[in-house]
């Protein structure tokens, strides 16, 4: 995008940034140089560029480094690969500015092609791909191995491949010679080894068995909670280890022969034998078992299998080879045994296994807590050999061959999330588009591994979409606030899901990920423009790869194995955050310093949490403790009563439990804390740890994600708006008082010095003025500059340090909430209508997101939501959230809805037409439109995530403080009084509003005063100086008519008029109703030579564009937008009189594939995904297509692999909407 306040002429220029003193609160500033500047500036070149290379993290900021860049996940689906393809997928990648892909070779949804995995064909392939990449700059690595999880192949024998215990029991009489045949336990595959075979004696049949014993064994995979011991069973119930005999050398071949001792004894023969999982998604050619987890040599056999030989065939090539190599997020399963397993849980447990043996097979050894205890040693030792014998050996593989390692150490698996997050190279998480919390809990448990095990890049599977609500419905605005959200979370380097391959030259938009994804592709529309957004996100990345993450909590997510992390969400108040931590950081990279908790890369905390219902700790964990505390640590959470380990038991629970009590003592003595009971902002508050950042807003419902990370010259701290609106806000930041706020832009790239500032009690106070979705950073790295306190307007101040919040009533009862809405996806599941209960959260997206009521059960406070299928309404309370209206329906490009509320009973009205009535709940109803933000500890209803918390013994996620916004385009809301229905169709006959224009934009410091852009006439003023008058234009409306021409090969006409801009869905032409492309708009502008004047600027504000636009005037290009405000500076490209002016708009996909479903079918769509949902899938690819020739002319216009479209689905809002205006904001100079 380029800002209103200046204009990108050229590449060259583009690279040169002016650091100005502007103020934070409004969104322009002269950062970068004009090309018409260059000759006046040339005697200041030296001083600006020694500037920028005497600041790393400026020319960093200003040129991004590859590694900042984003990546993307690149599928080759099923053999369906070529050269040429290749060729131009990264040279389209290369172009927009993508670092590299990772290559991911699957099958799952696509019939298969001619290039089988590890083939001589596939081989040629993936080496042209890494020399392609090395020719373009693009880093190219691969998944280790075929699918997406994990490591495996049908080069994978059975004996080598994931091992579990299998066993059949026969019961014997002793007191004599036993000679019998044992069954055999069942094979799989027809693999099968002995293990163990021992004699127990015989329990009774109804005699206790451990409870879950076949999770507890790792039988099966569940999420548990924390550890607890189990009530006693009588002695009777439970075996002796003393009395497990070891008969495993008495069997020859199936027959044993023992002197059994006098009673009833049971014969346990132990074996194991493959798991008999395969790689997900992989090939027929490259499907096979999965590699051994605990053995090495297994990752080793594979990785020499699959990694050298692409290597190897490379570097033959006259390549450097492969830039790095990934395992995905874990989907192999359970695993519960390998070969040489007794040694290593001697090893590492300390004791032999033998005598505990039957406990894996649900008895009772010993006692119930016994029996505990070793299935913990049991579980802990599989969980190291995970880590260490699988992901750790493959990294050492890829470090020994100079391949940096990515992993996504989540899963369904026996390993601690944390310690295998951690361990890569780059340790990266995902998240999904769309899909609040089920899919996106994993984001903070890698990024707490990266900062709590040292590793600077986060990296993420980014926008990874669902069937219904992706479908190419996505753009780059409309993941910009998502992007942020995770970038605030700590993730600093995108890998996109995904980049599909295509094969074919020309076909659009082809091949998909099945169901998934969100088509970042060069047969999507506006893949080629999306380079402004990728800038962006490389300077927002650069800047948070700088530098170490800031938190003041550690929260301990306990002494379970296997560890499930991701599942911990502890709730903290406002402007403070939090890392995970596990044991072995605990252990090994922890230490205490001035009462901080401190790591070794320079992170520091304040308190370290435990889990409220944590009972477990081992003893040298516990010494641990003992030693923080000691040290001037601070505590939050219970005293641990018992030691979950056999590992020196019973002295080492002794030792525990004596240290526990020491640390718990009321009396203790010492600089350290302890709280054994309390709150998190309990604990924070007695530790007078202040908020790290506070805000509030003009609106009461202002939303910000936010982080901070301590730079070795000073502070940095990441801003951006969750909502598609404006945002004036004031921000206070801990500990900066006495320091200069400096403004760093990262969608323009502009760099500034506040200029409107205050402090108190030790913090900055900051107005800022954030555009719909904009981020920005606010840097802290010298002594302050003298500030301004206010700017006023016509008496009136328009920027202040604290501005003053909206409007605060809430009408009850009988009101009127009236926006225009345009969604961009469908609402995932409808509620049903209903006063009571709480409706499924997932994919909710609210336009009008209302917060509880504050005063009790009985107040709730009304909220809408609306997507592509539909509106409904909530009524939401502390206690209860039902859809009380509940409308399915089409919903098409820009909407008028109103919600009136009589006496409690809502009606819907759209477009100025009644809907329906919805439900009396019998609360009394607030309005939603001017909401706050909802408490931290809110608990939003997630079905889903919520059985797996319940399982985990921890509360519902909490919602800290966020709701899930409006998926689309809004107008701020209106709140009025509840309305007839001709006063509703008056309020849509009014049409939509035009974006509001800002009043003053790029405040920056002068000596004696300041600098400003002043947008709207007014008499202005810093502080108590005296005011000067102002006299702006107003803004000139560049009316039709219009010509529009479109993009060829489309279904539309070569060109068309439209006397007044409006959505191309709306035409009565079928080709441009369903237009999908590029649409280019012309016509001509009149400038009077008045506005070219030396101190003003013309800016072309384009109004709404659906959904990005490039700019030219008199045949040159100016720029792009691609996110509200769709405004460019465009001064230096006019003349007095008049111009030729082209916008040229580019739509999305769907529209077109709508129109063609009312077209006869061309292909068979019988293939399912595989949860064997309807079929979407194209069954047999065209002869047209697999010999690379282009679509035959006539019939349908799209070509897709998966079929996502109904004919009947709503349109999307298309082409330039306008209102075009042309505007001539006044550069002045304000005195103090």
């Amino acid at each position: 995008m380029t800002h209103p306040c200046h204009s990108e002429r050229s590449e060259e220029s583009s690279r040169i940034r002016v650091t100005g003193k502007g103020d934070g609160h409004f969104s322009g500033s002269f950062a970068r140089l004009r090309m018409t500047l260059l000759g006046a500036l040339s005697i200041l070149l030296p001083e600006l560029l020694w500037a920028v290379e005497s600041d790393p993290l400026a020319a960093g900021f200003d040129a991004p480094p590859k590694t900042a860049r984003p990546q993307t996940f690149w599928h080759w689906m099923n053999g369906n690969v070529t050269r040429e393809g290749i060729t131009l997928d990264l040279e389209a990648m290369a172009k927009v500015g993508v670092a590299g892909v990772m290559i991911f070779d699957g099958s799952d949804y696509l019939p298969a092609g001619p290039a089988n995995y590890l083939d001589p064909h596939w081989r040629e392939l993936m080496t042209h791909a890494i020399k392609e990449g090395e020719r373009l700059g693009l880093e190219v690595g691969m998944h280790n191995g075929p699918g997406w999880s994990s490591s495996g192949g049908p080069w994978v024998t059975p004996e080598m491949s994931m091992q579990k215990l299998v066993w059949t029991e026969t019961n014997v009489t002793g007191g004599g010679r036993v000679v019998l045949d044992l069954a055999r336990p069942p094979a799989t595959l027809d693999f099968y080894r002995d293990a163990y075979v021992i004699a127990v004696p015989a329990l009774a049949p109804d005699a206790s068995r451990v409870a879950d014993w076949q999770t507890k064994a790792n039988h099966r995979y569940r999420v548990t909670g924390q550890l607890a011991l189990p009530a006693e069973v009588p002695a009777a119930a439970a075996v002796a280890p003393a009395h497990v005999i070891d008969l495993t050398s008495r069997l020859q071949s199936d027959r044993l022969e023992w002197d059994a001792p006098a009673g009833e004894w049971t014969v346990l023969r132990i074996g194991h034998t493959t798991t008999g999982k395969t790689n997900v998604a992989a090939s027929a050619a490259g499907r096979g078992l999965e590699v051994d987890k605990f053995n090495p040599a297994a990752a080793e056999f594979h990785f020499r299998h699959v990694i050298d030989r692409v290597q190897a065939d490379a570097r033959a090539a006259g390549t450097k080879g492969l830039g790095f190599l990934t395992i995905d997020s874990y989907e192999a399963g359970l695993q519960n045994w390998t070969t040489n397993f007794p040694a290593e849980f001697r090893r590492r447990a300390g004791y032999d296994l033998t005598g505990y043996l039957p406990a894996l097979f649900g008895r009772v050894v010993g006692s119930a807590g016994i029996t505990e205890r070793f299935l913990f040693d049991f579980r802990r030792v599989q969980a190291d050999l995970v880590a260490e014998n699988y992901y750790g050996r493959m990294h050492a593989l890829a470090r020994d061959r100079g391949l940096p390692f990515y992993v996504e150490g989540y899963g369904s698996g026996n390993f601690d999330e944390l310690k295998v997050a951690g361990s890569p190279d780059v340790p990266v998480t995902e998240f999904w588009t769309r899909t609040p919390w089920t899919p996106n809990r994993v984001v903070k448990m890698v990024t707490s591994a990266a900062h709590v095990y040292g590793k600077p890049v986060v990296g993420a599977e980014a926008f990874t979409g669902e069937f219904r609500t992706s479908r190419w419905l996505e753009y780059p605005y409309s993941l910009k606030i998502l992007g942020d959200d995770m970038s605030a979370a700590g993730v600093n380097r995108f890998v996109f899901h995904s980049y599909v391959h295509q094969p074919h030259p020309s076909a659009a938009p082809a091949v998909t990920l099945g169901p998934y994804g969100f088509a970042f592709a060069r047969t999507n529309t506006w893949f080629a423009s999306a380079k402004p957004w990728l800038d962006t996100l490389a300077r927002t990345h650069f800047l948070l790869q700088q530098g170490t993450y800031v938190a003041d909590v550690l929260y301990f997510t306990g002494e379970r194995s296997p560890e499930p992390s991701s599942f911990a969400m502890p709730v903290l108040p406002e402007g403070y955050t939090y890392d995970l931590v596990n044991t072995d950081v605990l252990l090994n990279r922890l230490s205490v310093r001035d009462g901080d908790y401190v790591l070794p890369e320079g992170g520091r905390y304040r308190l370290l949490v435990l889990p409220p219902n944590l009972k477990a700790m081992r003893p040298a964990l516990m010494r641990k403790l003992h030693e923080f505390v000691a040290a001037g640590g601070a505590i939050l959470g219970p005293k641990p009563v018992f030691s979950p380990t056999l590992e020196g038991y019973p002295e080492s629970e002794t030792e525990m439990l004596r240290l526990a009590d020491e640390v718990w003592a009321p009396d203790r003595k010492g600089p350290g804390r302890v709280f054994a009971t309390g709150t998190i902002g309990d604990a924070l508050a007695r530790l007078q740890v202040m908020p790290d950042v506070e805000y509030s807003g003009r609106e009461r419902g202002a939303a910000l994600s936010w982080q901070h990370r301590r730079l070795p010259d000073g502070d940095l701290y990441f801003l951006g708006n969750r909502q598609r609106r404006v945002e004036e806000v004031a921000v206070s930041f801990r500990g900066m008082g006495g320091r200069q706020p400096e403004i760093w832009r990262p969608e323009t790239g502009e760099r500034s010095d506040a200029a409107l500032f205050g402090t108190s009690f030790g913090r900055v106070e900051l107005p800022l003025r954030l555009e719909p979705g904009e981020s920005v950073f606010v840097l802290f790295r010298r002594p302050a500059d003298p500030a301004f306190g206010s700017l006023v307007r016509d008496g009136q101040p328009i920027a202040t340090p604290a501005p003053t919040l909206g409007g605060m009533r809430e009408p009850a009862m009988s009101f009127t909430m009236s926006i225009w809405v345009k969604p961009d996806t469908d609402l995932r599941v409808m509620p049903k209508e209903s006063t009571t209960g709480r409706i499924d959260e997932t994919g909710k997206f609210y336009a009008i997101p209302a917060a509880p009521g504050e005063r009790g059960s009985d107040f709730a406070r009304a909220g809408l939501a609306v997507g592509r299928n539909g509106i409904f309404v909530v009524e939401r309370s502390f206690d209860s959230c039902p859809a009380v209206l509940v409308a399915p329906m089409k919903v098409s490009g820009w909407t008028h809805v109103a919600v009136v509320y009589r006496d409690g009973r809502p009606s819907l009205f759209v477009n100025g037409e009644k809907i329906k009535e919805g439900l009396v709940s019998g609360k009394t109803v607030l309005s939603g439109t001017n909401s706050h933000r909802p408490p931290v500890d809110y608990v939003l209803h997630f079905p889903a995530i919520e059985s797996l918390t319940r399982a985990t013994g921890e509360p519902p996620p909490p919602s800290r403080g966020q709701v899930y916004f409006f998926e689309g385009n809004l107008v701020r809301p209106q709140q009025l009084k509840d309305m007839a229905a001709d006063e509703i169709k008056a309020l849509f006959a009014a049409g939509l509003p035009a974006p509001e224009i800002p009043t003053v934009t790029g405040l920056s410091q002068e000596e004696g005063g300041a600098r400003a852009l002043v947008w709207q006439s007014g008499a202005y003023a810093l502080d108590v100086a005296k005011p000067v008058s102002i006299a702006v234009p107003e803004p000139v409306a560049v009316e039709g008519p219009w010509r529009v021409t479109f993009q060829s090969g489309r279904g539309a006409p070569e060109g068309i008029t439209l006397p007044a801009l409006r959505s191309l869905h709306l035409h009565a032409e079928p080709g441009v109703k369903h237009f999908a492309g590029t649409a280019s708009y012309t016509r001509q502008l009149d400038v009077p030579a008045v506005w070219l004047a030396a101190d003003r600027r013309v800016v072309l504000d384009l109004g709404r564009v659906e959904v990005l636009a490039e700019v030219w005037l008199n045949g040159k290009r100016v720029g792009d937008v691609w996110k509200e405000p769709y405004r460019l500076d465009v001064t230096d490209f006019l003349r007095a009189g008049a111009n030729d002016l082209e916008v040229r708009v580019t739509t999305l996909w769907p529209n077109r594939l709508i129109g063609d479903e009312q077209l006869p079918p061309e292909n068979d769509y019988g293939l399912r995904d595989e949860h064997g949902n309807d079929p979407h899938g194209i069954t047999v690819l065209p002869d047209w297509y697999r010999s690379g020739k282009p679509k035959p002319a006539g019939g349908r216009v799209g070509f897709t692999t998966w079929n996502f479209y109904d004919k009947d689905e709503p349109l999307l809002a298309s082409g330039l909407l306008g209102p075009v205006r042309l505007l001539n904001p006044v550069r002045v100079r304000l005195k103090r």
